[in-house]
């Protein structure tokens, strides 16, 4: 399980930016043992994200399952949009 920081997670995305360029910045400053804590910090706000991704895909089909379908498609797409989200900042550190 991932260490969720000390701030609430909007607070840690203000104060992060680029996650990746914050932990190359701390690393250029030998603070490697801070590293391990913020990598713990991203890897929950992702975590986040991606059960954000799986609540709107459980709301997709029980919409589909309704014949919902215009709603069913919109929470699928949201599904995808939060768990691309996730890799977006694991990857690039920063989502848009």
């Amino acid at each position: 399980m991932a260490t969720p920081p000390p701030v609430l997670e909007i607070e840690f995305l203000a104060q992060a930016k680029n996650f990746a360029e914050l932990r190359e910045r701390l690393r250029t400053l030998g603070l490697t043992n801070d590293l391990t804590l913020l990598n713990e910090y991203a890897h929950h706000i992702a975590t986040c994200w991606f059960r954000l991704g799986e609540q709107h895909l459980t709301e997709a089909v029980a919409a589909q399952g309704a014949t919902l379908l215009r709603t069913a498609y919109s929470r699928a797409y949201y599904a995808a949009y939060s768990a691309s989200k996730a890799v977006r900042y694991m990857t690039r550190g920063i989502v848009s």
